[in-house]
């Protein structure tokens, strides 16, 4: 028995045994693959993408009037993006250097497609593992939820007993602005600040964090959510926004949602395509992403050493 399905992107065909469906999939996608590399990213998605990327965020709030970065206690790495404990270990330096203390660093997240299916691990253990290889030996590691509000509540319960505690949460632009609205509502008795990694909308598209794969479409899934999610939950599980929408913003966030709905509710064919289409991206290229985690960890340990150097 076969089920047939063709989209403008792709075509897929499922047998009923599991093995043969994997095979045929597996070359249906490689066919995909190559011919999406030939082409730039379809220019209104692009600039839909960009403007919802560098609108529905926050800004750092951790740097002082000397645009130095403030004491913390505790520096929380989140989610399935190894990018934030990467830079959460460059914090730590920087804290370790300027004030000779070593935050500690608080690990955060459940089960990721990223931490799961290329690394064998939860969120949390792949930050942990990621601050491990930057000589961080020292993380707490909260690895359970499923969602950015229980992840914001379990570090509140650990933190129940330090009221006084400072924390930095190291979050990329995508994630921060949902984070900040979810804090504000769920845990508004931490004392938090926010470090923001600031990058262009093609320099978030990296090899290890998946967003790089077929021009960016897990980064333009990701987007597609960030306004439906801040909308939907104003209220109860997140503060409603403090800035009004503009028609534009609005327009590109609806163009991203009709095209990229693997993150938004009312689910259908295409939905569980799009996903199944990912994840067998995200096998055929598991290899090349865990080469490109170590090049970046290779990187930022340059970065941290320079940092120690300067001050000696």
């Amino acid at each position: 028995m076969v089920f047939c399905y063709e989209s403008k992107t792709f075509t897929i065909f499922i047998f009923c045994d599991i093995s043969n469906s994997y095979i045929y999939y597996k070359k249906i996608i490689n066919r995909g693959t190559a011919s999406q590399t030939k082409n730039i990213m379809k220019l209104p998605i692009k600039e839909a993408a960009t403007l919802v990327y560098d609108t529905l965020c926050i800004k750092s709030t951790c740097f002082d009037e000397n645009h130095e970065i403030v004491n913390a206690d505790y520096i929380v790495a989140i989610g399935d993006d190894p990018t934030s404990a990467v830079y959460a270990a460059k914090l730590c330096a920087i804290i370790e250097a300027n004030h000779h203390y070593k935050p500690i660093i608080i690990c955060v997240g459940g089960q990721g497609i990223i931490s799961k299916h290329v690394h064998n691990c939860s969120e949390a253990q792949l930050l942990s593992m990621t601050c491990n290889n930057l000589l961080l030996k020292k993380t707490i590691l909260l690895g359970r939820g499923c969602n950015i509000r229980e992840h914001v509540l379990n570090v509140a319960k650990f933190l129940q007993y330090q009221p006084n505690s400072k924390i930095i949460w190291v979050t990329t632009k995508t994630l921060s602005l949902r984070l900040e609205r979810t804090i504000g509502m769920q845990a508004p008795q931490l004392h938090s600040d926010y470090y923001v990694i600031n990058e262009s909308f093609k320099e978030a598209q990296k090899c290890f964090n998946g967003k790089g794969l077929a021009n960016g479409e897990m980064l333009l899934h990701e987007l597609s959510s960030i306004l439906n999610s801040c909308e939907a939950y104003a209220g109860t599980y997140q503060l409603p926004l403090d800035f009004g929408i503009s028609d534009e913003l609005r327009k590109a966030a609806e163009l991203l949602e009709k095209n990229y709905r693997i993150n938004l509710p009312n689910k259908n064919w295409e939905t569980y395509l799009q996903k199944i289409r990912l994840y067998f991206l995200i096998l055929k290229n598991k290899n090349k992403m865990k080469k490109s985690l170590r090049h970046a960890i290779n990187n930022m340990s340059i970065q941290i050493y320079i940092i120690f150097e300067k001050k000696m």
